[in-house]
């Protein structure tokens, strides 16, 4: 079979630094296995090979070097100039979103036919959509770094949520947004897998980090915050931050699915039912199906190798799932700044995210590098 070229732009810790050490860094889970970095996943797939790459730090890319083997003449400082020499077919975005437009419209009018960029999708409204027209209409297969849309344990969840066993999905109750577009990308991302990505309609929240950080139409830090989405079935989704961290509850009319220390323990309970309609009766704790636990990372990787097989550029985690995940980012800024009044969606925003810092070194740990065998 057909082996892709694959090249990575933004060679920061998530896309290639981060190989090896990810269980020390995020502790136990059943969410997700090695390989975790793009990189680690183009080495590590079969169908794929890591060619190429390009970072404006040259100290990033002679690490590259040295740790994956790419000869020198295939890291580049401009990406522009390794898309046009290298001619890759997937390529992976690991840059900040600020800069993720422009590279991701660049590499699909040039001729780039799968993409892996990491989430946030982009810092504007009209950058997304920007975006989303230049993928569809030059036929990219295009995947958001949301991992947990490819998670077994949350698909299950999903499929429990919406199978009838338990009754209609009611209430989906997230308890991390801080920062909401570096952290909240996911949990937008998650509840709207949950809820079979059915269109959300309005969105209401305050800012609770950040909110004074307006500039005109220009936020100036990723901001915290927590609010409420409604969607067109009637589903409610409540955003929130608290010291509970990455965990979720699906609740049901019959039945809540509990999602706990960041895929740790996934548990069941069926609701009891009490004569008198306000109150609930004990209920029974179920335990929740077993799944397999994979590298979402590589499972990323391997959907876009199908586009690429079939020409196919449908995903999972496509550009239009992407735009709708980083519209309520948009939405709980353009809320709050609205003094905490409810925002229909789809949303008509100038807002922008648009942050003045240096560029950052990854966050590379050197004494857990798993070696390229």
């Amino acid at each position: 079979m057909k082996t892709y070229r694959a090249a990575i732009i933004g060679c920061g810790w998530r896309s290639t630094g981060l190989y090896g050490g990810w269980r020390e860094r995020f502790g136990p889970s059943r969410l997700a296995k090695y390989p975790f970095s793009h990189a680690q996943g183009f080495v590590e797939s079969a169908r794929t090979e890591f060619v190429a790459a390009s970072d404006f730090q040259q100290e990033t890319l002679d690490r590259v070097q040295k740790d994956y083997e790419v000869p020198a003449e295939h890291l580049y400082t401009d990406f522009r100039e390794m898309i046009e020499k290298e001619k890759p077919d997937i390529i992976s975005i690991g840059t900040q979103q600020e800069q993720r437009a422009e590279i991701t419209i660049y590499a699909a009018e040039a001729g780039v036919k799968a993409i892996y960029a990491e989430k946030p999708m982009t810092s504007s409204l009209a950058e997304a959509e920007a975006m989303a027209e230049a993928v569809e209409r030059n036929g990219v297969a295009f995947n958001l770094g949301t991992n947990r849309r490819w998670a077994p344990g949350y698909e299950t969840a999903r499929d429990l949520a919406n199978g009838g066993e338990y009754g209609d999905l009611k209430t989906i109750i997230t308890y991390n947004m801080d920062p909401i577009f570096i952290s909240g990308s996911h949990w937008f991302d998650l509840i709207n897998f949950l809820n079979c990505d059915r269109r959300a309609v309005s969105v209401q929240a305050t800012l609770t980090q950040g909110g004074d950080k307006f500039v005109g139409d220009v936020m100036t830090v990723d901001p915290g915050g927590h609010g409420v989405v409604q969607y067109e079935n009637g589903v409610t989704a409540y955003c929130l931050t608290t010291p509970r961290g990455s965990e979720q509850e699906v609740i049901c009319e019959g039945g809540a699915i509990y999602m706990v220390g960041n895929g740790s323990e996934w548990y069941l309970r069926r609701l009891g039912k009490h004569a008198d309609p306000g109150h609930a009766g004990p209920g029974s704790r179920e335990e929740f199906p077993d799944f397999e636990t994979i590298s979402t990372t590589l499972a990323i990787i391997e959907e876009l190798v199908n586009a690429l097989d079939t020409g196919d550029p449908t995903t999972r985690g496509g550009v239009r799932q992407a735009q709708a995940s980083n519209e309520l980012i948009f939405a709980f800024m353009e809320s709050h700044r609205r003094g905490g009044q409810p925002v229909e969606l789809p949303l008509k925003s100038n807002l922008r995210l648009q942050r003045d810092f240096d560029p950052q070194s990854e966050q590379y740990r050197p004494d857990k590098l798993r070696k390229v065998k």
